[in-house]
């Protein structure tokens, strides 16, 4: 096809020389940059992540050390093929950050078009549906317990509040108010960063937490267990994985399953108390977009807050019954059924 070999680079002998830094270089600049870092939750943590990313393949390409405009479609390709043999779903990722660095550059006409912009994901993949049965929250509830060890109280918290790993793995002393059973994320914290998101703290979740302030102050609530000494109650816990694989041993033969899975499981488990789709969605989960789509969710700007706070304690004394009903029992008693 007439035009292929310049699209797409194939003959980089051709190529006139650049006065553009490597890709390497230009890897370092889009890293550093300051726009580009308050798009990041956590700006350090993120780049440090980027860079390894870009370290266990990209730079270790020849072309790496080339200027970046030389860096063409065939050299992508050739990449993200290679990462499919062996890992289908990180090549999935590693394109998507070179699209979003590429990108990056072609905006401040530094380079004329992305080598990257006609290469769809090589991988498929699908939505979690994953769901714990009653059974298995009994499981991961004493699993975390018994072999969660720093992190038996994020597990559990995970499940009682439904909020997500960085938001409970960052918690602050003066997030939490328990005179008034909240605990409210603020929106540098929160993923959709539209606001704070205000959380009903249940029963379950002020037993946890009451010890914890105590201690912590107005600080983290999970502080590192083993931090550098100058860094020591200011950085949060970290160790998800190994934490996780301890309480899945424990667990048994269960269906694999991560943390956000809890989210989707309360959510299930809400849904089973009768509470409506769009508290759940836009109450208890701060989702932005969700059950509530187009028109509707431009004009409704109601968040629900009385809403979810009946729904969070719901849930609490829910969460109780289940994980205090016997193995196997068919289903825990409600909480209505209980009060009977």
């Amino acid at each position: 096809m007439p035009g292929a070999g310049r699209r797409h680079g194939h003959d980089r002998q051709d190529a006139p020389k650049s006065d553009k830094p490597t890709f390497r270089e230009a890897v370092e600049l889009y890293l550093a940059d300051p726009d580009e870092r308050d798009r990041w939750k956590d700006p350090d943590r993120t780049s440090r992540g980027k860079r390894q990313e870009f370290e266990l393949d990209a730079f270790k390409e020849s072309w790496a050390d080339g200027p970046v405009d030389a860096v063409t479609w065939a050299d992508i390709r050739r990449l993200i093929d290679g990462i499919r043999r062996r890992a289908p779903i990180k090549a999935n990722r590693q394109l998507s950050t070179l699209k979003r660095f590429f990108g990056w550059y072609v905006k401040r006409r530094l380079i004329g078009q992305s080598p990257c912009a006609d290469i769809d994901k090589p991988a498929r993949e699908t939505e979690s549906e994953r769901v714990l049965s009653e059974d298995e929250i009994r499981l991961f509830w004493s699993a975390a317990e018994a072999h969660g060890g720093a992190f038996r109280d994020v597990f559990r918290l995970l499940l009682i509040t439904a909020q997500r790993e960085s938001e409970v793995g960052k918690m602050r002393g003066r997030e939490v108010h328990l005179g008034k059973r909240t605990w409210v994320i603020p929106p540098e914290r929160a993923k959709n960063k539209k606001g704070s998101h205000e959380v009903t703290l249940s029963e379950l979740a002020v037993e946890i937490l009451e010890p914890r302030l105590r201690r912590c102050g107005d600080g983290l609530v999970f502080p590192s267990v083993k931090p550098r000494k100058e860094n020591a109650g200011r950085t949060a816990i970290s160790g998800y994985s190994k934490a996780k694989a301890r309480v899945d041993q424990a667990m048994g033969d269960v269906e694999p399953f991560v943390l956000h899975d809890l989210r989707r499981t309360v959510a299930t488990q809400m849904a089973e108390l009768g509470i409506a789709p769009q508290v759940v969605d836009r109450g208890v989960l701060y989702h932005q977009s969700g059950v509530i789509r187009g028109v509707a969710r431009v004009y409704n700007r109601y968040t629900y807050a009385k809403e979810a706070r009946e729904a969070l304690l719901a849930w609490g004394e829910r969460l109780r019954a289940i994980v205090r009903a016997p193995p196997g029992a068919s289903e825990a008693p409600r909480p209505a059924d209980a009060a009977e």
